[in-house]
């Protein structure tokens, strides 16, 4: 007997792929993410051409505004003027009258106007609808600095002007050599105008009380008006020489009569001695203005 063959057994399936509920939730989750992105991008271009159109609009508006004849300038107003002349501060300013008011450059034109020698500051506004306003803040004059010519300068060294003749009533610095124009910085005479400034600070001698100050190196000789005594003074530590001539001028042993003291060293005052004059007549030593 033949016995049956045996029946195949049947070959095992493989398991259907199942998609985890984690995977699920990371793949809808990513879905909405870029919707999300895509949508916030959309939305930040149209914001993005809205802004852009309306600037556009703005600017266009501002161009036609600023060419309508009620906002050109009509008055251009400077004040604080005391030696300069207002006329020449316009001229600096170069605004003319039409101008577009709301187009002009108030920094460029600020510029040009503190370009004057005697001009340290200015302000710049538009006073709507028709009129632009300059304040200009002057240099105070301090001394004249001597050399080829005369040079009056500020406090801070500044030359605001170069003189044919002296003009009066200023104290001399001399010993400096820098050339020298309008607007220029005159830095050799910076040591006699910080000794100059000091003493005047204090109280105890005016300006006009000075005639002369000499640079010679680090030392200042300061020549008072009339007597032509000179107080020899060095650059830097002037606070310490200003007190030391207050004390001698408070103790009242202070004679104007003598030739002059020295106040370099601390802690006391050194008289010069009486000089001796070879010439009849000779008195003193010589002093711009005294």
């Amino acid at each position: 007997m033949r016995s049956k063959a045996a029946k195949k057994a049947p070959r095992p399936r493989k398991p259907a792929k199942r998609v985890s509920a984690v995977r699920k939730k990371r793949s809808g989750a990513s879905v909405r993410f870029v919707l999300r992105r895509t949508w916030w991008i959309l939305r930040g271009a149209a914001a993005g051409t809205l802004v852009l159109g309306l600037l556009y609009g703005a600017y266009l508006g501002f161009e036609k505004a600023a060419q309508l004849e009620s906002l050109s300038v009509k008055f251009v107003e400077v004040e604080g003027c005391r030696d300069v002349t207002p006329q020449s501060i316009e001229r600096l300013a170069g605004v003319g009258k039409g101008d577009p008011l709301l187009k002009i450059d108030l920094k460029e034109v600020r510029r040009k106007v503190v370009s004057h020698p005697s001009v340290s500051d200015a302000t710049v506004v538009r006073e709507l609808p028709d009129t632009l306003r300059i304040s200009v803040k002057e240099r105070v004059p301090a001394a004249v600095v001597l050399g080829r010519r005369f040079v009056l300068v500020d406090g801070e060294g500044v030359a605001m002007a170069v003189l044919d003749s002296y003009p009066e009533g200023y104290p001399v610095i001399t010993g400096v050599s820098d050339p020298v124009e309008p607007g220029w910085v005159v830095a050799g005479a910076k040591p006699a105008l910080e000794i100059l400034q000091s003493i005047s600070r204090s109280g105890l001698l005016g300006p006009e009380k000075i005639s002369e100050l000499g640079v010679e190196g680090k030392l200042v000789r300061v020549s008072l008006m009339g007597s032509g005594t000179v107080l020899v003074m060095e650059q830097g530590a002037t606070a310490g020489q200003v007190e030391r001539l207050a004390r001698l001028m408070e103790s009242g042993f202070f004679d104007n009569r003598l030739p002059g003291y020295d106040l370099r060293f601390e802690g006391r005052v050194i008289g010069m001695p009486e000089r001796k004059f070879d010439t009849p007549g000779e008195s003193g030593i010589s002093h711009a203005g005294g």
